[in-house]
């Protein structure tokens, strides 16, 4: 004689202390894989008090693949100007706008649209053109894990 066998289905689940919806062990397996294997996010955060025109690294060695989202900037000075690029490897990011532009204390938050893919041990850098006077910036760059 074998060893008995259960349809996970019908094996009963005490959910009181995980939370969880399910009352079947099949029913807690599906809930809980979810989202396994979706997207991890993260970000870079950083402040600039006096920005040049130049390029700033942001990662110098990423420890991952992924995907830049998006960009959202924003100058604390109220007559700045300036634009702002992402590169990976040197390469531009494409913004949905078109150009990445910092006008006086207008928040700019804008999507990626294209050249956006990171793999393992990819350069990111933020350049900085026709700054002029711009100061005190605050930055956050989106990404997603892939």
């Amino acid at each position: 004689m074998g060893p008995a066998t259960f349809a996970a289905s019908n094996v009963t689940y005490d959910n009181a202390t995980s939370g969880l919806t399910a009352t079947d062990a099949q029913s807690a397996i599906d809930e809980l894989s979810v989202g396994v294997g979706q997207y991890e996010t993260d970000s870079i955060n950083g402040f600039i008090e006096a920005m040049s025109d130049k390029a700033y690294t942001l990662i110098q060695d990423a420890p991952y693949n992924g995907t830049i989202d998006s960009l959202y900037a924003q100058s604390a000075d109220g007559a700045a100007t300036g634009n702002i690029s992402i590169e990976i490897n040197g390469t531009p990011v494409v913004f949905t706008s078109g150009t990445f532009s910092l006008s006086g204390t207008t928040e700019n938050n804008d999507t990626t649209a294209s050249a956006k893919t990171i793999s393992a041990g990819d350069k990111i850098t933020m350049t900085v053109s026709s700054s002029g006077d711009l100061n005190n910036v605050g930055f956050t760059l989106h990404i997603s894990r892939t």
